[in-house]
């Protein structure tokens, strides 16, 4: 296994599922020494989330609406905001869940990627995201054809037994 001892890591947190289910990694990765730069986006409870967990993180953009038009301004808007903060950190490395701008970033400045996708119902962000990361966290029990008709690499594919809510839901207690 590799050390993360003074690894730089970059995390970018686009929607509440991903603050809940990248917290025990967050910690995981605090815990062995990694440097964390955690950017996040203005959508629903993302940020409520995030601050419920303790998470110390940067508000970077908002998502874009129903339009198209209006999804195309906040891309650029939140390109242009987040390459600053990733120029400044350096990362070794980026994770992400769905992040667009991120992993568009993390290939133009080419920063190893590692994306995760538990069901690629959204077809114009994984069409964006697939081709573009280094490697894609799947669980088994979607098939793997639906990753490569989106145009992932089948040989960048790590496939697990399980599914995603066992992670997300790990830590996360409920406040009514």
């Amino acid at each position: 296994m590799m050390s993360l001892l003074s690894k730089k890591i970059w995390i970018d947190i686009e929607e509440p599922k991903t603050g809940i289910m990248f917290n025990p990694l967050l910690k995981k990765f605090q815990k062995e020494g990694a440097e964390l730069l955690i950017t996040a986006r203005d959508y629903d409870s993302t940020f409520q989330i995030l601050d419920d967990l303790h998470v110390k993180y940067q508000k970077v953009g908002k998502h874009g609406g129903e339009k198209l038009e209006d999804k195309l301004k906040t891309y650029i808007d939140r390109l242009s905001k987040l390459y600053p903060y990733v120029i400044k950190f350096a990362p070794d490395y980026f994770v992400t869940f769905s992040s667009v701008e991120g992993t568009r970033i993390s290939y133009g400045l080419n920063i190893p990627s590692i994306g995760y996708n538990d069901e690629p119902r959204n077809v114009p962000v994984c069409k964006q995201i697939f081709p573009y990361l280094d490697h894609v966290i799947t669980p088994m029990c979607v098939p793997e054809e639906w990753y490569i008709h989106l145009h992932a690499n089948p040989e960048q594919l790590i496939r697990y037994n399980g599914i995603d809510e066992i992670a997300w839901l790990s830590e996360y207690e409920p406040n009514p």
